[in-house]
């Protein structure tokens, strides 16, 4: 009897073992996302996310009235899945970790996108994506971008 249970107990070990270095196949993922709508007069929003999928959003409005709204969400595995599938595909971590236009005028708006996956990390700063929409590096960045806001229900707007 003795036999048995130890064989049952070693079975669901190995079978347990086996379910979670499947689950740490995958690197950890952790974001930092921050956008300046209007240097001081629009709204600047940080976005933090752990590896655990916890997001820690806080929005600063910087205009008349002037305040800061905080929220917290946990991200399940697929918006983490997400968001590791869209720096992968879109090859975040070659794009030019500076976006600019060559003159650029003042209160624009400034996105800062830092990634980390695994031991790799890559941070890319844009400033006025409007007038680089047409960049290929810029349309990269931002579907990176929209994948890390796509389970936050409050998203920025420039």
């Amino acid at each position: 009897m003795k036999r048995l249970i130890h064989s049952v107990m070693i079975a669901a070990l190995l079978t347990f073992a086996v379910g979670v270095s499947a689950a740490e196949d995958q690197p950890p993922v952790v974001v930092t996302a921050l956008i300046s709508t209007a240097g001081p007069y629009g709204e600047s929003w940080v976005l933090t996310m752990t590896p655990e999928g916890r997001a820690s959003l806080r929005v600063f409005y910087l205009g008349n009235p002037n305040g800061s709204v905080m929220a917290h969400f946990d991200l399940g595995d697929k918006a983490i899945e997400a968001i590791r599938k869209a720096v992968t595909s879109e090859r975040f971590f070659e794009i030019p970790p500076k976006l600019a236009p060559k003159s650029a005028a003042f209160h624009k708006p400034a996105l800062q996108l830092d990634v980390r996956v695994g031991s790799t990390h890559h941070n890319v700063n844009l400033y006025d994506p409007v007038q680089l929409e047409n960049d290929p590096a810029v349309e990269r960045f931002r579907r990176v971008w929209n994948a890390v806001f796509a389970a936050i229900p409050l998203k920025p707007m420039w």
